[in-house]
C-alpha cells in the first residue's frame, strides 16, 4: 500500500540532493525515478513531459497508445481531463512556474474514486528548468477512516442490541462506563445512575460482595488471565437478579494494567432452571420426597457429624408396603399412586424437622431418625408407623388397611460408611417381611451374616450355572388304572461339587428373587424337552414331560415366543408339553394369567395348576382359565384315607376337576392305600415315591424298561 511507505517530501529531498543537474545521461536519470517508491514524473516548464517511472503509468493505467496522446496533448492537460471537476491542474502548473517553490496539495478525486496528494519541486533538468511531480495516494487514508467510523457505529449498534450489558473501566482516571443494556437489565437509565465502581458494587448481594471484590482484585493484580464470576445484584425494584460477569484486563507498553473491559449476562432463568434439575434429581416425582440420591446424601452428613460428637446417634427405618403389587394390578398404577402420596405424608407427619423422609423407589420407603435412638425408642417410633398405615385409607370410593415391613438399624461405631447402613437396614427390612405382614425387626449381626451367606450363594449359583452344576432330574406320572407311565414331572437340582446335591427350596426363591430364575427355567425346559425325544425314540412314544413356570418368567411379555423357540431347536412336538403353573401366580393378576395362558394354548401346549387348593382360586375365574389339569397338593394326600379332613377336600378338588372336564393328578402318594383312594375317587394320574424318587435324565430309560418287565410280569400273575 502506498500509505505504508516513506513520507513522500523525504524522497523528493533524495532526488534533489541527487545532482540531477551535473549528470546529463538519462539512464541514471531514469533510474533514480524508478527507485522512487511513489508514482513520480518529470515535466518541463510548457508541461511537456519530459521522464515518468513505472508506478506512474500503473498508478494512472496509462498504456502506449495514452503515452502518444500525452506527448501530443501535454501531461498536465490530458491529467487534467482525469480529473473531477476539471481544471485544477492546469492552474496549478501556471502558479507553480511563477514562484518556483517546493509545496503540496491535496487534489480533487479521479473520475474513478481516487484521492491524491500532489507535491511538486521545481529542479534542474539538462541546463534548463523543470518539475518533478510526485503524486501519492490519499484514498486509502479515506477508507480506513471510514471503516473505522463504520466499526465505531457497528459497536455502538451491538452494544445497544445485544442481550449482554457491556461495561468498561478506565484504570487510570477510575471512569467506568455501563451500556445502556448494563443498566436496563437492571431497571435504570442513565440518568438515574452513576457510573462508578462503588455504585456497582453497593448493589451486589452482600452474601456475594466479598467473593467478587477478591476476584476482581485478583485479575487486576494479573493473577488470572480472564475474568469470569456469577453474582447476584439487585435491580431498581430491590429483587436480586443472578448475572455472570466476563471481562478482561488491558495492559499499556509498560504491561501495567490501563482498562478493564467486560459484559455482564443475566443468569436468572438459567440459574433457577439449575435449581430446578437439581431438585428433580434428588426428589421424587410424585411424592416430592427426597429420593436415594439426596437421603444418602443427608445420611452421609449425619455419619460424619456423628463420628465427630461420640454422643450422637441415629437410626434407619426403612419400609416396603405389603401386598402393594396386588393394588396396582387389581386397581390400577393411578391408584397406587395415589395410595404413595397417602404413605408419604403419613409418614411425614411422625417425624420432626431435623428427620428424613425419603422414597427410595416403588413402595420402598426410608426414615432417618436424627436425634438420640435406642430400642427402645425405635420401637415406639415402629409401632407408630404400624399404627397410622393401619388407619383405614379411602382412596376413590375403594377403602384399604394398609401394613408394611419394617426393618431398622442404629448406627454404632462399627457402620463406617452410608452403604454399609443402608444395606443392613434393607436386610433388617427383608428379614421382617419374610415373617409375615405387618412386621418390624432391629437388625442384628446375624442377619449381616445370613446376607452375606446369601450373596455367596447367589455368586455361586450364577457360577453353577454356567458350570453347568444344574441337573434335571425326573420323577414319573403314573395312571391309576393301567398303571402305565404317562409323563414325567422335570425338576432342578444343584450337584455342588462341594455340598453334593442342593434342595431346590435353598435355592429356587433366590434364583426368583435375582431373576437367574429365567435362563434357569429356560435350560430346564431345553434339557426336558430333549429328554422326552430320546424316550420316545426308545420305544416309549405316549410319553409326554411337566416343566414348572416361575412366576418370573409367568411375567415374561415374550414367553410365548421363548418357548416356542425351544421347542422348534429341540424339534419338540408341542402337543406333548405340559407346563405346571402355581394357582397363587394365576390369582395375583387372573386378567393377565387369562392373556398369557391364551396365548400359551394356541401353541398347542398343555397347562396345569399345580398345588391347587393351597391357595385361593375363585371358581368364577377358575372356569376362565383354559387348563388342562388340577394337581392335588401334597398336604392334601398325606392323610388319606384316614384323615377326615383331607378325604373330604381331595373328594372335592376331584368332584370340581370332573365337573369341569379337566384331567387330575395327585402328587405326594406315597402307600398303596392312598393309590387305592385316589383310583377308586377316579383320579386318573397319581405321582410319587410309591412309584419312583425324582432321578437323572440318564436312569430314566433303564428305569422304564425295568417299570415296564415287572408291570408285565404282574399283569400275567394277575391274569392267571
Amino acid at each position: 500500500m502506498l500509505l505504508e511507505m516513506q513520507p513522500a517530501q523525504t524522497h523528493i529531498d533524495e532526488l534533489l540532493n541527487s545532482s540531477l543537474h551535473p549528470r546529463s545521461d538519462e539512464e541514471i536519470k531514469l533510474h533514480l525515478l524508478e527507485g522512487f517508491p511513489l508514482p513520480a514524473l518529470i515535466l518541463s516548464e510548457s508541461g511537456e513531459l519530459l521522464l515518468h517511472n513505472s508506478l506512474w503509468l500503473r498508478y494512472f493505467s496509462i498504456t502506449e497508445e495514452n503515452l502518444a496522446t500525452i506527448h501530443r496533448l501535454g501531461v498536465v492537460r490530458w491529467l487534467d481531463a482525469k480529473l473531477e471537476p476539471a481544471g485544477t491542474l492546469l492552474d496549478l502548473h501556471t502558479r507553480a512556474k511563477e514562484h518556483y517553490k517546493v509545496h503540496s496539495q491535496v487534489l480533487p478525486i479521479l473520475k474513478d474514486g481516487t484521492e491524491f496528494e500532489l507535491h511538486w519541486s521545481p529542479i534542474p533538468f539538462e541546463e534548463g528548468r523543470a518539475f518533478l511531480w510526485v503524486f501519492e495516494d490519499k484514498s486509502e487514508i479515506k477508507r480506513l477512516q471510514r471503516r473505522l467510523k463504520e466499526s465505531e457505529e457497528r459497536f455502538q449498534l451491538a452494544a445497544q442490541g445485544a442481550n449482554d450489558g457491556l461495561w468498561d473501566w478506565h484504570l487510570k482516571t477510575n471512569d467506568l462506563y455501563f451500556s445502556p443494556r448494563w443498566l436496563n437489565m437492571l431497571g435504570y437509565s442513565e440518568k438515574e445512575f452513576h457510573n462508578s465502581i462503588a455504585d456497582w458494587l453497593n448493589l451486589v448481594h452482600p452474601g456475594d460482595k466479598r467473593e467478587l471484590s477478591l476476584r476482581l482484585h485478583e485479575h487486576l493484580n494479573k493473577r488470572n488471565s480472564r475474568f469470569r464470576h456469577e453474582y447476584r445484584i439487585q435491580d431498581k425494584a430491590g429483587d436480586y437478579r443472578w448475572v455472570l460477569a466476563q471481562g478482561m484486563l488491558i495492559l499499556d507498553e509498560k504491561n501495567e494494567p490501563y482498562r478493564f473491559a467486560g459484559s455482564q449476562t443475566d443468569i436468572t432463568e438459567m440459574k433457577r432452571m439449575e435449581k430446578q434439575l437439581i431438585h428433580d434429581s434428588t426428589h421424587d416425582f410424585l411424592t416430592n420426597l427426597p429420593n436415594r440420591l439426596l437421603f444418602r446424601e443427608e445420611l452421609g452428613k449425619l455419619m460424619q457429624r456423628s463420628s465427630d460428637q461420640s454422643t450422637l446417634s441415629f437410626a434407619i427405618v426403612q419400609l416396603n408396603l405389603d401386598q402393594f403389587q396386588l393394588i396396582n394390578n387389581g386397581l390400577g398404577h393411578l391408584f397406587g399412586d395415589q395410595v404413595l402420596l397417602a404413605v408419604a405424608e403419613r409418614l411425614g407427619s411422625l417425624v420432626t424437622e431435623a428427620d428424613t423422609v425419603a422414597r427410595l423407589g416403588g413402595d420402598e420407603f426410608a426414615i432417618l431418625l436424627s436425634d438420640r435412638h435406642n430400642s427402645e425408642s425405635v420401637s415406639n417410633f415402629a409401632a407408630k408407623v404400624e399404627a397410622i398405615l393401619a388407619v383405614p385409607l379411602k382412596v376413590h370410593d375403594q377403602e384399604l388397611v394398609l401394613s408394611a415391613g419394617l426393618g431398622i438399624v442404629i448406627r454404632n461405631p462399627q457402620h463406617t460408611n452410608v452403604g454399609q447402613l443402608l444395606g443392613d437396614a434393607a436386610t433388617a427390612m427383608h428379614h421382617a417381611k419374610a415373617m409375615g405382614t405387618g412386621n418390624w425387626i432391629l437388625f442384628n449381626e446375624e442377619m449381616r451374616a445370613h446376607a452375606i451367606s446369601r450373596i455367596q450363594l447367589e455368586s455361586k449359583l450364577r457360577r453353577a450355572i454356567d458350570q453347568h452344576e444344574i441337573r434335571v432330574f425326573f420323577q414319573p406320572i403314573i395312571d391309576s388304572e393301567s398303571k402305565e407311565v404317562r409323563s414325567f414331572e422335570a425338576l432342578v437340582r444343584w450337584m455342588d461339587p462341594e455340598k453334593g446335591i442342593i434342595s431346590p427350596a435353598a435355592f429356587i426363591p433366590l434364583a426368583e428373587e435375582t431373576a437367574l430364575i429365567v435362563p434357569l427355567g429356560d435350560f430346564v425346559l431345553r434339557k426336558a424337552c430333549q429328554e422326552v425325544i430320546k424316550w420316545r425314540s426308545l420305544g416309549f412314544p405316549h410319553l409326554t414331560v411337566a416343566v414348572n413356570l416361575s412366576p418370573k418368567q409367568f411375567q415374561l411379555p415374550n414367553l410365548g415366543e421363548r418357548i416356542a423357540q425351544i421347542l422348534e431347536e429341540t424339534g419338540m412336538p408341542r402337543d406333548i408339553l405340559d407346563l405346571e403353573i402355581t394357582e397363587s401366580q394365576l390369582m395375583d393378576n387372573p386378567t393377565h394369567a387369562i392373556e398369557v395362558l391364551n396365548r400359551l394354548k394356541e401353541l398347542g401346549i398343555s397347562i396345569s395348576i399345580d398345588d391347587f387348593g393351597t391357595g385361593y382360586s375363585s371358581l368364577s375365574y377358575l372356569k376362565k382359565f383354559p387348563i388342562n389339569t388340577l394337581k392335588i397338593d401334597k398336604s392334601f394326600v398325606d392323610g388319606l384315607p384316614q384323615d377326615h379332613d383331607d378325604v373330604e377336600i381331595s373328594k372335592a378338588i376331584m368332584a370340581l376337576a370332573h365337573s369341569l372336564k379337566l384331567n387330575l393328578i395327585a402328587e405326594g402318594v406315597e402307600t398303596s392305600s392312598q393309590a387305592e383312594f385316589l383310583r377308586s375317587e377316579n383320579c386318573g394320574l397319581l405321582q410319587g415315591y410309591l412309584y419312583a424318587k425324582p432321578m437323572p435324565a440318564t436312569d430314566v430309560g433303564p428305569w422304564l424298561v425295568d417299570y415296564y418287565q415287572k408291570l408285565s410280569v404282574r399283569s400275567l400273575e394277575f391274569s392267571k
